[in-house]
């Protein structure tokens, strides 16, 4: 799929805890999360539609591509979770 948008962040967990907190984090939410301390894709309702997207790691920097997105859905909004997933 192509991507929508992307973006970075800074996560403050050794990489092999990033991979570990974003999966306990979608789970929680009821979204899907298949992924390592270098790359995974995620997917999961977000209450308007699905979201879906994937990553990868480059020491604590962890780049998101977002794939797939309700257009009513902010991009920020997304944004934000996606960030709290990994830096729970």
């Amino acid at each position: 799929m192509p991507i929508i948008f992307s973006f970075q962040m800074i996560v403050e967990n050794v990489p092999a805890a990033v991979a570990k907190a974003g999966q306990v984090a979608a789970q929680r939410l009821g979204a899907s999360f298949d992924g390592d301390d270098i790359c995974g894709i995620f997917s999961g309702p977000s209450g308007v539609g699905t979201v879906a997207g994937h990553y990868t790691v480059n020491g604590n920097i962890v780049t998101v591509n977002i794939t797939q997105k309700p257009l009513v859905l902010p991009q920020m909004k997304i944004e934000n979770t996606v960030k709290e997933w990994f830096n729970s």
